[in-house]
């Protein structure tokens, strides 16, 4: 099928968002490759890679680094078997990842982890403060 404005293809999507992650503060972005390894006979060996997500961002809050997984998909596009395998293991360890469609689903993503982070660290001062005080 035939890619246009209105239906992007997921190498469109991944280019916008790698572009507009470029000039994002605190905002680092990498391409993974899940393609294989190219061989001498024009045979590929399989990556060890397969169902990881396709791009893996770092959001910085406060000076910490929050690693990010985003997995994008066009629209009516759904995740393979060992894509849902990878977000699996990535939520088992309380990580982040997400399935995004397009730059403005990045956006609220970088929003979510950002928000996420500062009651975190709200919940720590607070903690803190009750146990320096001798209320905690």
């Amino acid at each position: 099928m035939r890619s246009n404005l209105l239906n992007p293809s997921e190498i469109q999507i991944q280019a916008s968002i790698l572009s507009w992650g470029q000039w994002q503060e605190g905002v680092q972005m990498f391409r993974i490759n899940v393609i294989g390894t190219p061989m001498k006979d024009g045979r590929f060996r399989p990556s060890t890679n397969v169902g990881m997500a396709d791009i893996h961002m770092s959001v910085m809050t406060e000076g910490i680094s929050i690693g990010v997984w985003l997995e994008v998909k066009r629209k009516g596009k759904y995740q393979s078997k060992t894509q849902k395998a990878f977000e699996r293991k990535v939520k088992e360890q309380n990580g982040w990842y997400f399935i995004v469609r397009s730059i403005e689903d990045v956006q609220e993503v970088v929003r979510i982890i950002r928000d996420d982070t500062w009651k975190k660290i709200k919940k720590l001062q607070k903690e803190l403060n009750e146990y320096e005080t001798g209320q905690g």
